[in-house]
């Protein structure tokens, strides 16, 4: 299987000291188990999985996707920024891991689709009195009024590929995990808010 080959890679990367290659690996790793965790959730229960009570960093959680997509940033030259809390302190929401990384995924895949060449993506995480929020902001074309009548409704897009699932899908998520997907008004570009459950430190 594939994750029999990355989890054999890793070993050879590990004993030859390639410690870049070696994380590369291990963020493959823990997309394939997450994708695997979702689909098998779904089938199993005929629905979205459930949403875990469990404490999610979400600065931690941005940097890793960010990493992530580092080939498709690349590959589309455009620039990633990460901006934490304003308060200093780590975000942490209350939910599953899973499924907060997969919304964040459509919502950094739908950014870079949409920036020209040299277009910058800036996550920004915090706290507001709803709960704890992540926010993805670009500085692209933005929507136009038609897609903003339009949003969250399956097989309609903006882009010139695609099938327009990607914010359908994100808001149910979003919704399984006790939280909301929003458009946010920004001055220049599109900006989302994934508001989550604020964890309660103990």
């Amino acid at each position: 299987t594939m994750n029999g080959h990355l989890q054999l890679l890793r070993e050879d990367l590990r004993v030859n000291g390639d410690r870049d290659a070696q994380e590369r690996v291990e963020l493959l790793l823990a997309q394939v188990d997450r994708v695997t965790k979702i689909v098998r959730g779904r089938l199993d229960h005929g629905g979205w999985p459930a949403s875990a009570g469990d404490r999610i960093d979400l600065d931690g959680l941005a940097r890793r996707m960010l990493r992530f997509m580092e080939p498709s940033l690349e590959t589309a030259g455009v620039k990633p920024l990460q901006v934490s809390s304003p308060e200093g302190a780590p975000v942490a929401a209350r939910g599953d891991a899973d499924l907060v990384e997969q919304v964040l995924l459509n919502l950094l895949k739908n950014a870079i689709e949409a920036l020209p060449a040299g277009g910058e993506i800036l996550v920004t995480t915090g706290r507001t009195a709803e709960g704890a929020f992540i926010q993805v902001a670009d500085n692209g074309p933005g929507l136009s009024e038609e897609v903003r009548s339009q949003l969250f409704q399956p097989f309609v897009t903006s882009k010139a590929h695609g099938s327009g699932l990607g914010l359908a899908v994100s808001r149910r998520l979003a919704r399984t995990l006790g939280g909301e997907l929003s458009l946010v008004p920004a001055s220049r570009g599109t900006c989302w808010q994934l508001t989550l459950p604020l964890y309660e430190e103990s």
